[in-house]
């Protein structure tokens, strides 16, 4: 019998931003899953710009990771993380805010798949429990 081998092309985006909006999202059927927007920096550190994502939570160290710092981000501290995402893709909408309303936009959209350190208000965050890399 001949097995047919399936192949991937990965793309991973890495960085450092803000994470920001932790939402655990049920739907009616299948398992809930975590979502994050994430304000990643770029640019010179006098000028910074921001770029928005908008993260679906996969794998368990992300899950940890994001557990341990959404009391933080609930509580509007600035929580800086260094992010590693997959599968970022550029999804057109039509924009319903009064100052742009039906504007077309992109939102992108990506997969968070890991955190490497996090900082709350400057201090560096060692969780209670011992996150896998």
């Amino acid at each position: 019998m001949k097995t047919r081998q399936v192949s991937y092309f990965d793309l991973f985006t890495t960085g450092v931003g803000y994470l920001n909006r932790v939402t655990e999202v049920t739907m009616e059927e299948g398992m809930p899953f975590l979502t994050v927007k994430i304000a990643a920096l770029r640019g010179r550190a006098g000028n910074v710009k921001k770029t928005y994502f908008d993260a679906k939570v996969s794998g368990t160290q992300a899950h940890e990771w994001v557990r341990v710092l959404a009391d933080d981000v609930a509580q509007g501290r600035n929580v800086l993380i260094r992010f590693r995402l997959s599968d970022l893709e550029g999804v057109p909408y039509t924009s319903r805010n009064e100052s742009d309303e039906g504007q077309t936009r992109v939102s992108l959209r990506t997969r968070l798949i890991g955190v490497d350190w996090a900082r709350v208000d400057g201090q560096v965050i060692q969780p209670e429990r011992q996150i896998a890399a």
